[in-house]
């Protein structure tokens, strides 16, 4: 007896010593988890960055694995919070952080079903595990989450603990917090949650992804036996003994026990649940119609070193766009319009911009008709893609000559031309030529041969992309270093981005150039301001006189016809500057059109649509973009301009050109060089402002002969490389048989 009484001690003693050893290591182990718990705090959470748009509208929201936003308690039904104790921890207002009851039941549990099926944690563990740890289900995992609930417990309260808790749960896929769950799912707010919505709500955290797919709560309900079903009897927990119940239901039970309901308020709360459909998820924080936008503020801001990390807490980005006004445009061409675009000039997909010149901020942003259409990989956003733009490009090729003093009156010959250095020669779309006529009509009309001429007026292909890279922002020496377009640059063949094809019509209207800035302030949840990153941008001004001239020449109805008028410009708001573009391309050795673009603005807004197939596939031929999308373009700048009236103005005359009258060079500008059989052609003309304005017709009068020493050709345009036909101003009577020898393989259309 006295020798197992002394075995007893001695395996006893082994096994206390064992004890204190694992405990003490533990204890080391685990006190940093215990000393994180008690350093807990809301900085511990990551919180979403907001984007709004001009006017507040939430339309999109960039977070991690979690997305909340933060309630206090007294700001929560009490409904929920009796509904979340009785579903996920009973004793919650009797333990420490840990429920030794429930361990135990949850031992027993696993033992039978041999596995780890049940961990029973508590609010304060689940805390632990969501902010610091992982869902691996591991003992190791579970010691360290009872430790960090253990430290949480000796420094809060019950209410703050219930409060983080509400405000930390999963309630669906990337929904975290009673806050969001309760506007997504039902469009209210916590403290008006009802008693049946609480019981759904506190139903979620136990399976959040799954039961949030199923929106229709008829669908968590059980259900009866077959044998029950087919005797017609009613279904129901109330009626049937054969009711095998769902989750929410016992969820219902045990709230009715705590609360001790009346079974006909427990059956009515019961029937109320069975009606709730939950709204949908996917639409509420992630709108596709803003994808390309918020991806495109996303860019923005990360070119300009700005970085979501450096914000744990959240922000709020208040930008540009406005989505009442973007949805009003999507509904229109949604209408049907982007379908008569497929059917008749089979183009899939259109993008369109509408830029505010105020600090340059885009107004609406529709990089693709859909952004999950596969079929027209509408996730690319083509306003951010390079496209050839055709004729749109020519007013800053005129643009370029003005600046070199070739003005509106210069006469130019719309006769055939053709250049040593390449078998193609430029022609006309009609293939006819007009002879001669003023820069201006040239414009106008978007002939593409004074194009080319004014090209070369405005020093050639090198000197001219400086000035368009410059001054407009094109970046064509950056993108295109080793590429030569030629006289092709006039007519369009250079790819640009469609925004910065928006950006230059604004910098022409306005005389300033400015980069888009899309973010008019940026905020944390608290309220404080947060430096912009479109601060300090300073404007660069372009010549007020060369704006004008190109501007007016674009939105003068006297200048346009009245269908071409009918075509792009609403009644109510008829001197825009506008300019049309169809790029085109070989196929089979016939020319298709590829790209339609419609480009203008006012002086206060301007406006770029693309319509055409993102991989490149020709459209219909005779597809261009005065019939195809010019109405398109005008009714989006109506339904613009409805909205912002104030942004409707007509051009007006520079204060330093108001009533001038001068005398400039104004050669027979299509000859580099010296027609000595006509030397009227180089003479100067007195230019009357007024007149041009006020008379479309207006030609300004000879008055003498101009020196041979100011005749000088423009740099990179000489006899040497150039030969004309000495067409005569009748040029476009001549025999169509003739002028088919002239037809060049890349044209313009407009």
């Amino acid at each position: 007896m006295k020798s197992f009484w002394h075995s007893f001690r001695y395996v006893a003693g082994n096994i206390f010593l064992l004890l204190v050893i694992l405990g003490a290591y533990l204890l080391a182990e685990l006190w940093d988890d215990f000393e994180l718990g008690r350093s807990f705090s809301r900085e511990d959470l990551s919180y979403p960055i907001i984007i709004t748009d001009r006017h507040g509208e939430e339309i999109h929201r960039i977070f991690g694995a979690e997305n909340r936003e933060w309630v206090d308690l007294d700001d929560i039904s009490n409904q929920l919070k009796t509904a979340t104790i009785a579903a996920e921890d009973q004793r919650f207002y009797r333990h420490f952080g840990i429920d030794f009851i429930g361990i135990g039941r949850a031992v027993v549990n696993n033992l039978k079903s041999q596995g780890l099926r049940e961990g029973a944690s508590t609010l304060t563990q689940q805390i632990a595990r969501k902010v610091y740890l992982s869902d691996e289900k591991t003992f190791q995992r579970k010691f360290r989450e009872m430790a960090i609930a253990f430290g949480m417990e000796s420094k809060l309260n019950k209410d703050e603990i219930l409060e983080i808790y509400l405000n930390t749960v999963p309630y669906g896929p990337r929904i975290n917090g009673v806050k969001l769950a309760s506007q997504i799912y039902f469009q209210t707010k916590p403290s008006d949650l009802t008693m049946a919505q609480s019981i759904v709500l506190a139903a979620l955290p136990k399976d959040p992804i799954r039961l949030s797919r199923q929106s229709s709560i008829g669908d968590w309900l059980g259900s009866c036996s077959e044998l029950h079903n087919s005797q017609m009897q009613p279904c129901s927990p109330f009626d049937s003994v054969s009711y095998q119940s769902g989750r929410v239901e016992q969820l219902l039970m045990q709230v009715a026990e705590v609360e001790a309901w009346t079974d006909v308020k427990t059956q009515k709360i019961w029937a109320e649940m069975a009606s709730i459909e939950l709204g949908k998820i996917e639409q509420r924080w992630a709108n596709d119609d803003f994808q390309h936008w918020q991806f495109f503020v996303r860019d923005y801001l990360k070119s300009k070193n700005f970085s979501f990390s450096d914000y744990p807490k959240g922000l709020v980005i208040q930008t540009s766009l406005d989505a009442q006004l973007q949805q009003k445009v999507y509904e229109y061409f949604r209408s049907g319009k982007t379908a008569e675009l497929f059917e008749k000039h089979n183009a899939d997909n259109f993008s369109l911009i509408v830029l505010d010149h105020q600090n340059r901020s885009p107004l609406v942003w529709i990089g693709s008709k859909y952004f999950w259409n596969e079929n027209i990989s509408g996730q690319v956003d083509m306003l951010r893609s390079r496209r050839q733009v055709g004729s749109t490009i020519k007013p800053f090729i005129y643009a370029g000559a003005v600046e070199r003093g070739y003005e509106p009156p210069t006469l130019l010959s719309d006769t055939p031309i053709a250049f040593r250095s390449t078998p193609y020669r430029v022609n006309n779309y009609d293939g006819r030529f007009w002879g001669r006529m003023s820069m201006s009509t040239a414009l106008n009309w978007s002939r593409n041969i004074p194009a080319v001429k004014a090209l070369y007026l405005a020093g050639g292909e090198k000197k001219l992309r400086g000035y368009l890279d410059q001054v407009f922002g094109f970046d064509i020496n950056q993108r295109y270093r080793k590429h030569s377009f030629g006289w092709s640059l006039a007519l369009g063949a250079v790819p640009l981005r469609l925004m910065d094809l928006a950006n230059a019509y604004a910098t022409l209207a306005t005389a300033q150039k400015e980069p888009i800035c899309p973010i008019l302030n940026i905020r944390d949840p608290q309220g404080k301001s947060i430096p912009n990153p479109c601060e300090n941008q300073i404007p660069k001004h372009l010549n007020p006189k060369t704006s004008f001239f190109v501007t007016e020449i674009l939105s003068n109805p006297k200048k346009r016809s009245g269908a071409w008028n009918a075509l792009l410009t609403p009644k109510e708001y008829p001197n825009l500057a506008v300019k049309t573009g169809t790029a085109s391309k070989r196929v089979g050795g016939r020319l298709f059109p590829s790209d339609n673009v419609v480009a203008g603005s006012s002086p206060s807004i301007s406006a770029v649509l693309w319509a055409g197939n993102t991989d490149g596939r020709a459209l219909n031929e005779g597809a261009l973009a005065l019939g195809s999308i010019g109405p398109l373009w005008r009714d989006a700048m109506k339904i613009t301009l409805d909205q912002y009236p104030d942004k409707y103005a007509a051009f007006t005359l520079p204060s330093d050109l108001e009533n001038d009258v001068i005398k400039y060079r104004g050669e027979w500008a299509s000859r580099g060089y010296r027609d000595k059989e006509n030397p009227e052609l180089y003479a100067k003309e007195v230019f009357d402002y007024g007149s041009w304005l006020n008379n479309p017709n207006y030609t300004a009068p000879i008055v003498q002969e101009v020196p041979e020493e100011v005749s000088t050709p423009a740099d990179g345009w000489n006899a040497n490389n150039v030969r004309e036909s000495q067409f005569s101003r009748n040029t476009s009577l001549i025999d169509r048989n003739r002028v088919r020898d002239h037809v060049l393989s890349r044209r313009s259309r407009w």
